[in-house]
């Protein structure tokens, strides 16, 4: 579970990425990215919720977004 410390919530991500890349993501990119499958996202839901709740682990969006870069 090592890599359960490592997902932190959107609020958090935004707060690194707009540092990290000296951009402005809001939640609303954030949500769009993961809806597309372009960043990775983690359903932490306790058994037995319908609701998602959804973790991100910084350096693998980072990489992603990177990737997603090069590319386009």
């Amino acid at each position: 579970m090592s890599n359960q410390n490592k997902l932190i919530k959107i609020e958090e991500l935004v707060v690194l990425l707009n540092e990290h890349f000296s951009s402005s993501f809001s939640t609303g990119t954030i949500v769009k990215l993961r809806n597309s499958r372009t960043i990775p996202a983690v359903d932490v839901r306790t058994p037995g919720t319908k609701i998602a709740r959804w973790k991100y682990n910084f350096e693998d969006v980072k990489k992603a977004l990177e990737t997603s870069k090069q590319k386009g």
